[in-house]
């Protein structure tokens, strides 16, 4: 199937409006939070340093600065104000719980995965990372200095966000494919524009071999490679290199 076929079959119109509507199954809703049993879990710092440069400055393209001196608290920053939970609500007729989080999702249904690379960074270990929202923490995937042959080797922190399509499919069924694009784009600026709050330049790519990455980065086969993001910049602290 094309782009342009996928499209309009998938796109709304009056006939598909009128179709009978799709009765969620809950007793098989998708869990909105992905985790890696057995693996080793380093703690990002609580409360980290808040966004000093305003918002609308950032939007339109201020540059901002991070006191982070060290791996962790970059990284806990920058997660908490691109990924992490923002809030939880219950319903009142249940007292079901769920979580809201920074990076807005379409039906709350968060496809989009942050896994990262880091290379250099102060009091942190080079190695392959997968960010776990539910506990603001980062899960190590595999150890030392991995070769990635995407984009700009030298970048210290390489992101590459992923979809997990059930969790759309699961309420919009063959619509979700639309819908993992959208949150993407959210996900995407969330990590941007924080990025850019804490005085670095974010660079994404996505066209590369999807195969490659999803072995790379060791993806289950329901998760899809969408979007590597690099980051560069000055604030970053990055250990000091040894001059022989």
């Amino acid at each position: 199937m094309t782009w342009r076929e996928y499209h309009e079959s998938t796109k709304h119109s009056v006939e598909s409006l009128r179709r009978l509507p799709h009765i969620l199954d809950w007793e098989n809703m998708p869990d909105p939070f992905r985790h890696y049993e057995g693996v080793p879990v380093l703690d990002l710092p609580a409360d980290p340093p808040v966004l000093e440069a305003p918002a609308l400055e950032v939007l339109d393209g201020v540059s901002g600065t991070t006191p982070a001196a060290d791996g962790s608290t970059f990284l806990s920053q920058l997660l908490f104000y691109s990924a992490a939970i923002s809030a939880s609500k219950r319903v009142p007729s249940t007292g079901y719980r769920y979580a809201l989080r920074v990076n807005p999702s379409s039906g709350n249904l968060h496809p989009t995965e942050f896994h990262f690379l880091t290379r250099g960074l102060k009091e942190w270990p080079d190695g392959l990372y997968h960010y776990r929202p539910s506990a603001h923490v980062a899960e190590q995937r595999a150890l030392d200095d991995l070769e990635m042959k995407l984009g700009d080797s030298s970048s210290p922190i390489v992101f590459v966000l992923t979809s997990i399509a059930w969790r759309e499919a699961w309420k919009y069924r063959d619509r979700a494919y639309r819908y993992c694009l959208h949150d993407m784009g959210h996900a995407w600026q969330a990590l941007a524009l924080a990025a850019r709050a804490m005085g670095c330049e974010s660079f994404a790519v996505g066209h590369f071999p999807d195969d490659e990455v999803s072995q790379f980065c060791r993806l289950h086969e329901d998760e899809w490679p969408m979007l590597i993001v690099e980051l560069r910049g000055k604030s970053i602290p990055v250990r000091e290199t040894r001059r022989m």
